[in-house]
């Protein structure tokens, strides 16, 4: 794989999955990550999230846990489930309430970020996740 993902073909690009129903945090994500070098596939609710997840299989899920009509915490359980069939996705749950709540929620989240974040926290954490490997068990 080439040094610089941005110089890299579609096809060797890791790709992450943002899934937060506020457009304005979906497209600061998304062009931030894309300027990284990661292909970004948006998703505003649950249901989307997982369609997206069967049809492409991303590297990554950014997960918000407020959603309309399906939780994140319901997408995070169902991702877990299916991941005999997918392989282990790593999921940062990126949410509004304390970290201590999310955390003690059962979430099975490799890594848990606070709204508002830094982002370049928020992409040193992508990368070192995309980095270990992937044994399930970091959440």
């Amino acid at each position: 794989m080439k040094e610089n993902l941005s110089e890299a073909p579609l096809s060797e690009k890791k790709s992450i999955l943002v899934v937060d129903d506020e457009p304005a945090l979906r497209g600061l994500l998304k062009r931030a990550l894309e300027n990284k070098g990661f292909y970004v596939l948006p998703a505003a609710d649950g249901q989307t999230a997982l369609d997206s997840i069967l049809a492409h299989r991303p590297d990554m899920v950014l997960l918000d846990l407020h959603l309309p009509e399906m939780s994140g915490m319901e997408v995070c359980r169902r991702i877990r489930q299916a991941a005999s069939a997918l392989g282990y996705i790593p999921i940062i749950v990126i949410t509004g309430i304390s970290l201590e709540e999310a955390k003690s929620s059962g979430i099975q989240a490799d890594d848990y970020v606070g709204k508002p974040f830094d982002l370049e926290d928020l992409l040193s954490r992508i990368t070192r996740l995309l980095q270990e490997p992937s044994d399930g068990q970091n959440g």
